[in-house]
């Protein structure tokens, strides 16, 4: 899934700042427990989901992340990053060919 992610708490601000907001980010399936997220300033992080919560036309995670390098494993043995994040997914109008955000799709 392809949105806008804005960070609400994090308890690294020095790698992940908080209110901090990204256009173009992904949410990406990766195993059975975990997700990739790459913002779009180009940082992949791997995360484990803890919590969800649906917000209207958006999804409130919470979630341990590590940021990782593309290509490494993932070493979960290391300390994560807890995050909590909103994830505004968008969506592709196929008349335009373009995204446009969710709360515009009806």
């Amino acid at each position: 899934m392809t949105g806008k992610v804005k960070v609400i708490v994090s308890s690294d601000e020095k790698q992940v700042s908080p209110a901090k907001k990204w256009e173009d980010s992904s949410l990406h399936f990766r195993d059975h427990h975990g997700h990739t997220l790459i913002l779009n300033d180009k940082k992949i992080y791997y995360i484990i989901i803890t919590n969800t919560t649906v917000e209207g036309e958006s999804l409130l995670f919470e979630a341990d992340a590590w940021r990782i390098t593309k290509g490494e494993q993932v070493d979960t043995s290391s300390n994560s990053i807890e995050l909590e994040f909103r994830f505004t997914p968008y969506w592709l109008d196929p008349a335009r060919n373009e995204k446009i955000p969710s709360a515009q799709a009806n």
